[in-house]
This record gives C-alpha cells, sequence and structure tokens, in this order.
C-alpha cells in the first residue's frame, strides 16, 4: 500500500496544469447583463443623437429660452 500510494505521488508531480472549473451559471448570468448592458447602451445613444438633431433643426425653439449664441457654442463642443 504504501509503495503504491509512493507511484501516485511521484506520477502526480509529472502531471499537466490543474484546470480550473468555470462556473456555467455565473458565466450565463454575466453574458447576459452585457448583452442587455450593451442593448441598453446603444438605445441611450440613439436618443441622444435623435434630441441633438431635432434641438439642431429647431424643434424645440420655442420651448426653451435659450441664447441661440451660447446654443450653438454648446452644440459646437
Amino acid at each position: 500500500m504504501l509503495i503504491r500510494m509512493r507511484r501516485l505521488k511521484v506520477s502526480s508531480m509529472h502531471t499537466q496544469e490543474a484546470t480550473e472549473s468555470i462556473n456555467k451559471r455565473y458565466e450565463k448570468r454575466e453574458n447576459k447583463r452585457e448583452s442587455k448592458a450593451l442593448i441598453a447602451a446603444k438605445i441611450e445613444n440613439a436618443i441622444e443623437k435623435e434630441l441633438l438633431q431635432r434641438l439642431q433643426k429647431g424643434t424645440y425653439k420655442d420651448i426653451y429660452n435659450l441664447q441661440e449664441d451660447a446654443f450653438k457654442k454648446a452644440i459646437d463642443e
């Protein structure tokens, strides 16, 4: 028995590196969160672009009492 245990120890020293298990539930959850965050970011960017286009066209000119020069500077930046 001792000889057998000794052989196992020696042979285990020459094995490959230890592999790390992957938590599939965690990975799946994180992938879903990432995809949802990307979708939300795309929607947010689209809304922002649409609002800027409307402001540049003058759609909301009557709603806001902004100075036109300051407004143009803010848009240019």
